[in-house]
């Protein structure tokens, strides 16, 4: 899958920086990320699992605001595209 799961929005109802920079957040969390964006993004990561940086803010400055498939390790993808693109989720 070579598309995004999803662009950063910051108008109107459809904003979705928050709830995406958090769902990323607790991606971060469980070690859901791939080894190389961790490798790359080492000091936002560590800020991020710190608290020191907030999942909106990485959202829009470590990942340009997209969210894609090739971020994630296997289990991350699995997860997301169970939970968060089959639409089974609560909007987050």
């Amino acid at each position: 899958m070579n598309e995004s799961y999803e662009l950063l929005n910051l108008n109107g109802q459809d904003r979705n920086v928050e709830r995406l920079g958090t769902f990323i957040a607790w991606l971060v969390a469980n070690d859901l990320f791939d080894a190389q964006i961790e490798a790359a993004a080492g000091s936002a990561i560590a800020r991020l699992r710190m608290q020191d940086l907030t999942g909106p803010e990485f959202f829009t400055t470590v990942m340009y605001g997209e969210f894609k498939p090739d971020q994630l390790k296997h289990e991350g993808q699995a997860f997301v595209e169970s939970y968060f693109v089959s639409g089974q989720q609560r909007r987050l």
